[in-house]
């Protein structure tokens, strides 16, 4: 349970606008008076509400939203589903990007903690391997739901599409289709996006007796710069496949862009298959087998949960929170 401003000034016996004008650094307090509620304060782990101390109320119907980039189509599509959702609800959403930095996802937690947010749904860099500082919000009852990119080791709900189970299939058609020897560029196992594609992958190759096995994994930004450095690896090669499976839109137009130097035509030497909705694909030439993933409905999926759980009262004894994974579809 949050320690409140009351609950403070009764333990140390004072009054509470004392403590609230010890905790805003008030010059009328006396030193060493600010000095024992600020460190009574940190000791509780009570974090200063700035909009309970400017506005005298908590921002009750606003919900966070935390996205690694904006410009990731997948992304700002995620942010315009749930916008009207928070809207068609009388809630506000604000958007906040991690800009894939693990420090500044951290200070963002804790801005949120002292704005007191009604809620937070999240999906976490790719610099993110703990959620230390998501449990955070857990300490303060703050709802948090993750979509898309997600962590286990903190108390929430989780929205994923079926990564491992799509790309397998997706290995499946291809080998079905005459195409034997499939190279996968992807990005690092530790986000479970790429670690189930990864994992989809080697089933998918494995299953199909395909006996070429070829996976690249990005670690740096998915832009069209990496795609074309993934594919002179693969494309240098002795061995050259006749598919290539990518993770990413950007990655995709890359890889593209390689082939036609190396006078490789697609689809007739080599098929590219993607992650990527129909619009973005529809304007590449040739267009590219396409992994079109769930945004609306785990938009929808990911603001219900929030909500049903801001409704149960934040984070109540063994609540039941849940793990969605929706279908993503070859186009």
């Amino acid at each position: 349970m949050r320690i409140t401003i009351k609950d403070i000034a009764r333990r140390l016996n004072v009054h509470h606008s004392t403590v609230s004008r010890a905790l805003r650094m008030d010059p009328r307090i006396k030193h060493e008076t600010g000095e024992m509620i600020r460190s009574y304060a940190a000791q509780e782990g009570y974090h200063i509400n700035l909009n309970a101390l400017k506005l005298r109320g908590s921002l009750r119907n606003m919900i966070a939203l935390i996205v690694p980039n904006i410009n990731h189509r997948f992304f700002s599509n995620i942010i315009n589903y749930l916008s009207d959702l928070a809207n068609e609800n009388n809630y506000v959403l604000s958007i906040y990007q991690s800009n894939e930095n693990f420090d500044r996802e951290c200070s963002l937690i804790e801005k949120l903690i002292q704005q007191d947010v009604a809620g937070v749904i999240a999906s976490v860099s790719d610099k993110t391997r703990s959620g230390e500082h998501f449990r955070a919000l857990n300490r303060v009852r703050i709802p948090l739901v993750f979509f898309d990119r997600v962590l286990y080791d903190a108390d929430a709900s989780r929205v994923t599409a079926n990564n491992r189970e799509i790309v397998e299939s997706l290995v499946s058609e291809l080998a079905g289709s005459g195409r034997k020897k499939i190279a996968h560029v992807s990005g690092p196992d530790h986000i479970n996006v790429f670690g189930d594609r990864n994992l989809g992958y080697k089933n998918g190759v494995k299953k199909n007796g395909a006996g070429y096995f070829k996976q690249v994994i990005i670690e740096e930004e998915f832009n069209l710069e990496s795609g074309r450095k993934a594919a002179m690896e693969i494309f240098s090669a002795e061995i050259i496949p006749d598919a290539v499976i990518s993770t990413s839109f950007f990655l995709s137009m890359g890889i593209i862009s390689h082939l036609g130097e190396k006078n490789l035509k697609i689809p007739d030497d080599v098929v590219v298959a993607g992650f990527g909705d129909k619009l973005f694909n529809s304007l590449l030439h040739p267009e590219i087998i396409s992994v079109e993933q769930p945004e609306e409905e785990m938009a929808s999926a990911a603001f219900q949960l929030l909500v049903d759980q801001m409704e149960f009262g934040g984070y109540p004894v063994n609540y039941d929170y849940k793990n969605i994974e929706l279908k993503s579809r070859i186009i």
